[in-house]
């Protein structure tokens, strides 16, 4: 549809447009009659029928037109035949105003007689009529266009915003990727800058990962990752959240937790894997396991902050110090 064409076709009916139950007059109706009834019933035509059949339309112009012969006597006789409009040009109720409309504007008339399936007078429909109709039509149009931007506007909106959070999605393991963490440390610590709070880390890596992709291969290698990082998930608090460090590494990170709120999800984690029992002949232990290395961030006496490269290396010497002792183990918290 284009809103700049008056002749829009529509499906609506002509009868939900008209103005119902015309009124009627027979053919030798005395003209008086009819002016009477058109100023009192204040309607803008009246049909003339023979036998409940239309034969004729009588309008206020046809009236005018013969007004000053009326008041000046020469009419006083007339019939509501000797001035009706004849043929009478009609619709069926159940066409469409975009017929209706056609109609009017091929046969230069402002009116259409609007009938039943037998052919008699059910309403009158008016050229207002039909600009109302058409003009209803736009409006619903235009605001049915507007739902559907809206609509389109709201799913791309919704698209992008899966697509912002894919991004920082590791596909492997369905936890934070690599993006993700650094923009949530950076977060965390001008957080922890700002307020003076204290926030901890948690490295864990897979005890000699690289020995059990060669033993049983790297499709299994990829499902201890998923297996590990959904018991990461399952493991730590709401708040805290996880990330794929690199590799086979993990990251979580714990807002305003300090070392004794760090040790227990660490451990948590550590045990949860290893209760997975799934094998590894290469690990003394006889199953997947992992160690893990903390790092703390506190306030220093003079109210700076670690920065966040000194904390992940805090992290990883803790973690040296898990592989050191034996692996399937915690290593000492560090405070940089």
């Amino acid at each position: 549809m284009n809103d700049s064409n008056p002749e829009i076709e529509t499906t609506t009916p002509v009868e939900d447009w008209m103005s119902r139950d015309p009124e009627c007059v027979t053919r030798g109706a005395a003209l008086s009659e009819v002016a009477t009834l058109m100023g009192v019933r204040r309607h803008s035509c009246v049909v003339v029928c023979e036998h409940d059949l239309p034969v004729g339309l009588i309008s206020e112009r046809d009236m005018v037109r013969v007004l000053s012969r009326v008041l000046e006597g020469e009419l006083s006789d007339a019939k509501a035949e000797d001035v009706m409009s004849t043929p009478v040009i009609s619709i069926q109720g159940d066409r469409p105003v975009g017929e209706a409309t056609h109609l009017m504007k091929a046969r230069q008339i402002r009116r259409l007689l609007v009938v039943d399936e037998r052919g008699g007078p059910v309403g009158i429909v008016t050229q207002s009529d039909m600009m109302r109709a058409h003009r209803n039509t736009i409006e619903l149009h235009q605001r049915t266009l507007e739902a559907r931007v809206a609509e389109r506007t709201a799913e791309l909106e919704t698209a992008n915003e899966q697509l912002e959070t894919l991004s920082r999605i590791d596909p492997l393991m369905n936890i934070g990727n690599r993006r993700a963490m650094e923009e949530a440390l950076a977060v965390a610590h001008q957080r922890s800058l700002r307020y003076k709070r204290t926030y901890s880390i948690i490295l864990l890596d897979v005890d000699k990962f690289k020995a059990y992709n060669d033993t049983y291969g790297h499709p299994r290698g990829d499902r201890v990752l998923r297996d590990i990082a959904r018991e990461v998930i399952a493991s730590i608090r709401v708040l805290d959240t996880a990330y794929r460090y690199g590799g086979e590494e993990i990251l979580i990170l714990l807002p305003e937790t300090g070392a004794a709120g760090a040790v227990p999800v660490a451990e948590r984690v550590n045990r949860s894997v290893a209760a997975l029992a799934t094998e590894h002949h290469s690990s003394a232990h006889g199953v997947v396991t992992i160690s893990a290395g903390i790092a703390t961030s506190v306030p220093h006496t003079d109210g700076s902050i670690p920065g966040v490269l000194d904390l992940l290396a805090a992290a990883d010497q803790s973690l040296y110090e898990a592989k050191e002792a034996g692996r399937n183990c915690l290593g000492a918290v560090v405070q940089p």
